[in-house]
């Protein structure tokens, strides 16, 4: 399997996918692995919505407007998780945010073209 072509900006904390040439993803680091090891920088930039880093899943649904169509949350009981995902289509995006658990915050953002996620359509 080939891997996308990724154009990482290091110092503004985001990287871009490309598919075909095309825009497919941008992946914006806020509180991630990468960012506590100095790897890429954390991302500073305005967040759709006003959403802002320190914002919880309940806050980020309630600035968007709608409830997530997929939200990922450990099932295991009694094995300590970091990470959370909540997933919004946003016609022709969308966007997916990861959350930290304890405190419960703002990790990561992505947000992809729903055109080349087929499964994701209708």
């Amino acid at each position: 399997m080939i891997e996308e072509p990724r154009y990482v900006f290091h110092s503004l904390g985001v990287t871009l996918v490309v598919v075909d040439k095309l825009f497919d993803a941008i992946l914006i680091d806020i509180d991630t692995p990468s960012t506590r090891q100095g790897i890429i920088c954390r991302y500073e930039g305005d967040l759709p919505n006003a959403i802002d880093s320190n914002d919880a899943s309940e806050v980020v649904e309630k600035k968007l407007g709608i409830r997530p169509f997929s939200s990922q949350r450990p099932s295991i009981t009694g094995v300590r998780h970091n990470y959370f995902e909540d997933s919004y289509k946003l016609p022709p995006l969308v966007l997916v945010f990861a959350f930290t658990t304890n405190p419960e915050r703002l990790a990561s953002v992505a947000i992809a073209s729903l055109v080349n996620l087929p499964e994701f359509e209708s």
